[in-house]
């Protein structure tokens, strides 16, 4: 499957996803760096581009903005392998994310350390993903 450029995070939408979650993993909470210095990361989509339709405007907005992303750690050299990261896990299946897209209450660590606005944040992207896509 090829990537839609419509759907993919711009360098102003990247920071501030950094910013919400405070430069750390959504999964894990590992430190990932600031704005000017950072591991491997990935800026990951958590209703996923796949699940848009590119030729409708609210699908383009959403997806590829700041609300529908988090930060992941990805491959390291403390890591043997991309499985071995929570993108990875993500991205290809491990444990509780294998075989579907992973409720955005996985990523507990979306605002930080902000229960709060991560459960906030939470229901307003199952919200929208049900409302836009007809998912349960």
């Amino acid at each position: 499957m090829t990537r839609n450029p419509k759907f993919e995070f711009d360098k102003p939408t990247m920071r501030a996803i950094g910013d919400r979650c405070n430069y750390r993993c959504a999964v894990c909470c590992k430190n990932l760096g600031n704005d000017l210095v950072r591991t491997l990361t990935n800026y990951h989509h958590v209703i996923p581009s796949s699940a848009g339709d590119p030729s409708k405007q609210a699908h383009v907005d959403f997806i590829s903005s700041a609300e529908n992303g988090v930060m992941l750690c990805s491959l390291s050299s403390h890591t043997r392998s991309a499985k071995d990261t929570c993108h990875g896990r993500v991205a290809h299946g491990d444990g509780r994310f294998a075989g579907f897209t992973a409720d955005p209450e996985a990523f507990k660590h979306s605002h930080h350390m902000s229960k709060e606005k991560h459960s906030d944040w939470a229901k307003r992207v199952r919200e929208w993903a049900t409302e836009n896509l007809g998912w349960a």
